[in-house]
């Protein structure tokens, strides 16, 4: 620490239709009044992009805010947990 280098994720206070899950912040009396819940068939990956279709199909919105972390984690893309996942969030959604 300090990071050897610093990214920028896109503009902050926009409208968006997919959160990245490091970090997502929501009132919780919302997301219990449109009964969205974390799927549990979703353990790591595409939990994020479940609840962010959940949110959509229900009308809600999402939105970038200007906040900064560090995160190290490059992700796991394509090991077998990634593609097993892939394939539970395109059986429930199709695409």
């Amino acid at each position: 620490f300090p990071p050897s280098s610093i990214q920028g994720f896109g503009p902050p206070c926009h409208e968006v239709r997919l959160l990245d899950g490091v970090v997502l912040i929501a009132y919780s009396e919302i997301l219990i009044r449109s009964d969205i819940r974390f799927d549990e068939r979703f353990e790591f990956h595409h939990y994020d992009m479940d609840l962010c279709r959940q949110l959509e199909k229900k009308g809600l919105k999402m939105g970038t805010w200007p906040i900064s972390l560090v995160h190290e984690s490059h992700g796991n893309f394509d090991s077998p947990e990634w593609r097993a996942s892939c394939e539970r969030y395109f059986a429930k959604w199709g695409s």
